[in-house]
């Protein structure tokens, strides 16, 4: 993580810090309450209206970047979709690739803003680009942080399209709280989420994740801009992957592999 200079946080924002990191610490509920918890603080404290909270399996040059969770708040299903398409397309693209791996092989824990106030990502493919204005986002704050098997922890966090951009201080209150959760980054890679087989395609991978958030499949449908057959199509291949026949035989299989 780099230096950070404690003039720069006032004393009201380091106790909201403190505070936010011990209810994470103290919350009896799995990875992905604490993490709520902590993105919903987080974004109380530097005024955010949404977040996203992605992590990345090894990072391969030779392959496209593989989600094997995804956790948000705050956004419209239009906002998240739009958004969740970004991201696939994002995961295949070179440049992007090539940016991530940088990070993994220096082991660091870099958190930066991106785009300034332009209204696309600055990528060469124009696949990977959002109009922040159609989708109601300014662009993001984003912490990405090295995790354990070449794997890659991504924190998004927007505030909507028009809004003041975030602060130096603001930036570095995002850095220091999620520098000080380096046990939660793993969680959603290493030994806190489902195994995930590889033969297992992209997109039913994103449908895993969020039968796992508890979303019906006309949920998933909607957020992921599917046809609720085609839906059913990933989770009948999901089912035969995990050799069940149900969603809470599903649960059950993968409770069983976590512990």
């Amino acid at each position: 993580m780099a230096a950070v200079s404690p003039s720069l946080i006032s004393e009201s924002d380091a106790i909201g810090m403190v505070s936010i990191l011990s209810r994470v610490a103290s919350l009896a509920g799995d990875h992905n309450e604490k993490k709520r918890t902590l993105m919903d603080g987080l974004c109380d404290l530097v005024e955010a209206d949404f977040w996203i909270w992605g992590v990345v399996a090894g990072c391969n040059l030779e392959k496209p970047l593989v989600y094997t969770s995804l956790n948000s708040g705050g956004f419209t299903e239009k906002q998240l979709s739009k958004l969740l398409v970004s991201l696939e397309n994002e995961a295949l693209s070179l440049s992007f690739r090539q940016n991530i791996k940088n990070i993994v092989d220096s082991g660091s824990q870099v958190t930066q803003l991106d785009g300034g106030n332009q209204q696309t990502t600055p990528d060469d493919d124009e696949k990977t680009r959002v109009n922040w204005r159609e989708v109601d986002l300014s662009p993001p704050l984003i912490c990405y942080r090295p995790i354990r098997d070449d794997g890659m922890s991504k924190v998004r966090l927007y505030r909507r399209w028009g809004s003041a951009p975030f602060s130096l201080q603001q930036l570095r209150i995002i850095d220091i709280v999620l520098g000080e959760v380096g046990w939660l980054h793993d969680f959603g890679w290493t030994s806190g989420s489902p195994p995930l087989p590889p033969k297992l395609p992209r997109r039913s991978r994103m449908v895993l994740d969020l039968l796992l958030e508890g979303l019906t499949r006309k949920e998933i449908a909607n957020r992921i801009s599917l046809s609720i057959h085609t839906v059913n199509d990933h989770v009948k291949h999901i089912y035969s992957v995990y050799s069940v026949h149900s969603h809470a035989e599903l649960l059950n299989r993968i409770h069983s592999e976590k512990h």
